[in-house]
């Protein structure tokens, strides 16, 4: 939320966004955690769909992380010194 945040008030502001938080790294351990949750859940039939869930969740989150960071990529490439620049 709070990379969505800077993003949205740098473009309010008409400005380049700043270095937003690492939430790549957050997420990038994920899918470990999850091959091993489900590792250790093969045999729990209880366990199972929940694990498959949290891997199907993780893999949205990845996404999304991926996502916004491109939106900053994407807004940074914009020229905003001609953006702002008073035409009339």
């Amino acid at each position: 939320m709070e990379s969505l945040q800077l993003i949205t008030n740098a473009l309010a502001n008409l400005q380049p966004t700043p270095d937003l938080p690492d939430t790549r790294a957050l997420v990038r351990d994920m899918p470990c955690r999850g091959d091993d949750l489900h590792r250790s859940a093969v045999d729990d039939e209880d366990v199972r769909p929940a694990v498959l869930r949290f891997m199907s969740k993780t893999a949205h989150l990845r996404a999304l992380a991926e996502a916004v960071h491109e939106c900053r990529e994407k807004a940074n490439a914009l020229d905003w010194e001609a953006w702002n620049r008073d035409y009339f």
